[in-house]
């Protein structure tokens, strides 16, 4: 079966994508147990974050 890079899901998430990634973490189980991945959403999670909270 063909696979998704990680670097490509990370630049998806990046975009923009990270809620319905972690939407699908949720329900689907989908790279939920995985740490270096784990790693890497979080931080994009955390720059949207703080950057929403630089637009207040």
């Amino acid at each position: 079966m063909w696979r998704i890079p990680e670097k490509s899901l990370h630049t998806l998430e990046l975009l923009g994508g990270w809620p319905g990634a972690l939407l699908a973490q949720r329900t689907l189980r989908h790279k939920n147990r995985k740490p270096s991945y784990q790693v890497v959403f979080w931080l994009i999670v955390g720059l949207h974050v703080a950057g929403l909270a630089q637009l207040r």
